[in-house]
């Protein structure tokens, strides 16, 4: 072989191995072409890892953490297990415009309970009742009317009258206050002993006890005890 041939069968080599090395990066592209393509259709990503491997998003088949709207750590508190706010019940009667048993949330106050019941009616009387005191359970709520606030109170005051009129009307003569005529009408005494009684009261400044009578001069325990339960302080 002359070298002219051996020169053009040197090239032709060449050419071979050249073509063969572009067919196999031709192929390698068309491969790596296709299988984008198909991860495309199904609507994955082509994700790399941190060992710098690829493939799609989901490939161990596990679930986008996010993909139902919770986060991977979020707790799930629907069902039977939910905490649900504890409640109270209580009665509203009386002037207001639907009276009955209503159910509030624990903490709540008495205007709630009223404003469940309708409100109050226009001849309500909410005087003596405080609005913003909290429910309990089972307490009953009463609305008095006008008509009924007035009875109460005069009753209270016919009875105040009464306490102080009975304690006025006893029929003790008070040893601190009574005049020397009033004294003097107390079982042994005299005009002479109700006189040393204001004198002693006033140099004293009154009695402690009514023990302490027996104190004034004139007056001893077979005295006292003729009037003790006649005279108060």
């Amino acid at each position: 072989m002359n070298r002219i041939q051996s020169c053009m069968l040197f090239f032709a080599v060449l050419l071979l191995l050249a073509g063969c090395g572009e067919a196999s990066y031709m192929q390698a592209a068309s491969d790596r072409m296709s299988q984008e393509d198909a991860y495309a259709r199904d609507g994955s990503k082509i994700l790399t890892g941190d060992d710098g491997s690829e493939g799609p998003a989901g490939d161990d088949g596990s679930e986008d953490p996010a993909a139902d709207g919770r986060t991977k750590d979020a707790p799930d508190v629907s069902g039977s297990d939910a905490v649900t706010g504890s409640t109270v019940y209580v009665q509203v009667a009386g002037a207001v415009k639907t009276p009955g048993v209503y159910e509030l949330a624990q903490g709540s106050r008495i205007f709630e309970a009223i404003a469940l019941a309708g409100g109050m009616e226009k001849d309500a009387d909410d005087t003596d009742l405080n609005q913003a005191q909290p429910v309990s359970d089972g307490q009953k709520i009463y609305v008095r009317t006008r008509g009924e606030q007035e009875a109460v109170m005069a009753e209270d005051k016919g009875q105040g009258a009464g306490e102080a009129s009975s304690a006025a009307d006893d029929g003790k003569v008070n040893i601190n206050t009574a005049t020397e005529e009033q004294l003097a009408t107390l079982p042994g005494i005299g005009q002479t002993k109700a006189a040393e009684i204001v004198k002693y009261r006033e140099a004293h400044g009154g009695f402690s006890s009514i023990e302490d009578i027996m104190k004034v001069e004139g007056i001893k325990q077979g005295t006292y005890r003729k009037f003790c339960d006649n005279i108060k302080i």
